[in-house]
């Protein structure tokens, strides 16, 4: 009676998570499944692996069954493709993953809910499907994204067969037998040779007979009507290296077999070598598993605990077994594992991934438009490190731009490290470091992963004449003034004088690049961006103007020649001038966007103003918008096309006489005519 035969035991499965998937898995979560929790399709692998024995006992070492997930898994192929990264021998097996949202929900989940889902799916497919391997898996996992902690539970689902379940018959007194002794070595070869020319499969049906033949698992009905019992052997790689007992796969393909095809006696070779690799002490065995005795052939149906199980497609599914193959933890408990990365990753690689976390949620509920990558890519050069200087940098930095190049020629003092958040005490010492390297640095201690530049330069102002002796030097600054406004792509003008602002200003209309200015008052602040070349261009920092820029800084008394302003005044604007570039770069027509207002139809990030007015004694902001001047002495058609005709020439000029610049604008024409029409108006007054 098989009722005294011994059970037979199978090795569960152990998982080996590689680290590469939890990292793919929190970079599709970010960025792709959001707040999606529903099953994702995985694929893990397993495969016989080289026995490695203590030289000194003799013992087997590692002895398991092994499954192993990678970052591959997670690249599900339409096809059903094995992922090409995936080695050619393993065998691939298909699971889902669900990924919960909380750690509240991972714990409170209906986890047998979601295992006998899995389990119905094996079983629809052990019924209905033509399949050569009716195993799945499951795992549930919620990733802690901030502290890269990862909580999860593996389940393999092996379909429960009638009692007393699957038995051992033995051969010469041992339940398992080598499979070269039973076989042959010829015998054993040849079902190597087959294993590798029509790999990777997790088990096949070989006819020992001459010439040996082998069919697949769904081929098993003919395999039956063809092949004696005494030539019948189902090959299993075997991913378990414990000699005596097979791998959990096992199961559900013996319950396959015995379902579809009646097979309650199969004799099986448990292969537990390398495929396609010869070996001189080949590990793989044989044994004859007996679930029930048959004395007839296959039929239509068979019975299933109690009940008619159909061998074919039918209508109505008959009711799941029960099933089992949660994995345990290592001290064989019930329960998830843990693991946690933060304190094996490196903390740049983790400080890298972090700092973008903020803006990536974003896109989960709030912006899920946002083109995060749009803003991240941008190359930003900035004209000047004090106090909007510094509080830029770090919101530049807030929003993921990794590109920050600063120009300053000043050197850190005393005061400066209260108002400005890049500088310290040390900084000050030994007469200041250089702003803009130091500014750079402090970036990159902020975070490593930014690429910050700080350049050391003075930028030549209209009405400060050049010095002979530093001729030479300024036309060298004009020159890289120029190729740092060539290499970015948005500059912004955060200096403390007017003059300063315009050499920048001319330099972004002729490369026709996206300028942002913002200036400081004693309590109140301007924001605005330039127009950039469009039909209706918007006018620049100098359109409201009637005079050429010229000295501004000479014969300054000390409230003068220090911006004196409301401390918060300054992080306020730097604010929102890198808010109002976020905003634009957002726009379907971004830098050429025009000026919008409150009723205009908004793009993700709101609306995009010309200009932003703000007043701290009112706590008052306002939005407001100019055209172009077309004699503008910054932007105007004629002096681009000056520039571009004398280039450093004519920079030089403008420094040693900036009323150059009213001149080649028509500005001198247009105020004589309007003192014209003065004087006119004042006759007029006299006669009357």
């Amino acid at each position: 009676m098989t009722s005294s035969l011994p059970m037979a035991q199978f090795a569960p499965f152990v998982s080996v998570v590689s680290p590469s998937f939890w990292n793919t898995l929190s970079h599709l979560k970010l960025n792709e499944y959001q707040l999606n929790d529903e099953l994702i399709p995985v694929r893990a692998d397993y495969s016989p692996i080289r026995a490695i024995v203590d030289r000194t006992t003799g013992t087997l070492l590692g002895a398991g069954c092994r499954i192993r997930l990678g970052s591959e898994g997670l690249d599900v192929l339409e096809s059903g493709a094995s992922s090409k990264s995936q080695a050619q021998t393993a065998i691939t097996m298909c699971g889902y993953v669900k990924n919960f949202n909380t750690m509240q929900e991972f714990k409170a989940a209906d986890k047998p809910a979601y295992f006998y889902q899995i389990a119905e799916e094996i079983w629809r497919r052990l019924l209905e499907d033509e399949t050569d391997d009716p195993n799945e898996f499951l795992l549930l996992t919620y990733a802690d994204l901030k502290d890269y902690k990862y909580y999860y539970w593996f389940a393999f689902p092996a379909l429960l067969t009638k009692a007393p379940g699957w038995q051992m018959e033995p051969y010469q007194d041992a339940l398992w037998t080598p499979a070269t002794a039973m076989l042959g070595h010829d015998t054993y070869a040849r079902i190597g040779e087959i294993l590798a020319q029509h790999g990777p499969i997790s088990a096949c049906f070989v006819d020992v007979r001459t010439p040996l033949k082998k069919y697949a698992l769904r081929d098993g009905m003919a395999f039956c009507e063809k092949v004696p019992e005494d030539s019948r052997f189902l090959v299993f790689v075997d991913p378990s290296q414990h000699e005596q007992v097979p791998g959990w796969p096992l199961r559900n393909i013996l319950t396959y077999v015995y379902v579809r095809f009646g097979l309650g006696r199969i004799r099986v070779v448990c292969w537990k070598d390398p495929i396609g690799e010869s070996v001189s002490a080949p590990r793989s065995m044989t044994g004859t598993m007996v679930l029930n005795t048959m004395t007839h052939a296959p039929s239509e149906t068979v019975s299933w605990q109690g009940r008619d199980t159909y061998l074919v497609p039918r209508p109505h599914m008959p009711t799941v077994p029960d099933a089992v193959g949660w994995e345990r933890n290592s001290q064989g408990r019930l329960v998830p594992k843990m693991v946690a990365l933060g304190e094996m990753l490196d903390p740049y690689y983790l400080a890298d991934r972090a700092v973008d976390l903020n803006l990536k949620l974003m896109r989960w509920r709030v912006v899920p438009d946002l083109a995060l990558e749009t803003i991240q890519s941008a190359e930003t050069l900035l004209i000047g490190a004090g106090t909007l200087g510094c509080y830029v940098a770090r919101s530049l930095l807030g929003w993921g731009i990794r590109h920050i190049t600063l120009v300053d020629n000043g050197h850190v003092s005393y005061s400066n490290p209260v108002r400005q958040p890049l500088f310290e005490f040390t900084d000050c010492l030994d007469g200041g470091r250089p702003k803009a390297e130091a500014a750079a640095e402090a970036l990159r201690r902020v975070f490593p992963g930014a690429k910050t530049q700080g350049v050391n330069l003075a930028v030549p102002m209209p009405g400060h004449p050049i010095p002979a002796a530093h001729r030479a030097k300024t036309v060298e600054a004009i020159r890289t003034l120029e190729t740092l406004v060539r290499q970015h792509d948005i500059i912004y003008l955060l200096t403390d004088s007017r003059e300063s602002r315009w050499l920048p200003t001319m330099l972004g209309a002729a490369h026709n690049k996206l300028v942002i200015n913002a200036a400081l008052g004693y309590d109140s602040y301007l924001v605005m961006r330039h127009g950039v070349q469009s039909v209706d261009r918007l006018g620049c920092y100098f359109c409201s103007d009637v005079v050429a820029p010229s000295d501004s800084l000479t014969d300054r008394t000390l409230d003068q020649m220090c911006t004196v302003t409301r401390p918060g005044l300054a992080a306020i604007a730097a604010a929102t001038a890198v808010e109002l570039m976020a905003s634009l770069l957002q726009h379907p027509l971004a830098a050429q966007a025009p000026a919008m207002s409150e009723q205009d139809d908004m793009p993700s990030l709101g609306m995009v103003p010309h200009q932003i007015r703000g007043y701290l004694a009112r706590f008052q902001t306002m939005t407001l918008s100019s055209r172009a001047f077309h004699q503008c002495t910054a932007c105007a058609p004629d002096i681009v096309a000056a520039y571009e005709q004398d280039g450093v020439d004519f920079v030089c000029a403008v420094c040693d006489d900036p009323a150059i610049l009213e001149h080649i604008s028509h500005l001198d024409e247009l105020k004589a005519d309007v003192d014209t029409k003065e004087i006119d108006l004042d006759w007029s007054s006299d006669e009357d």
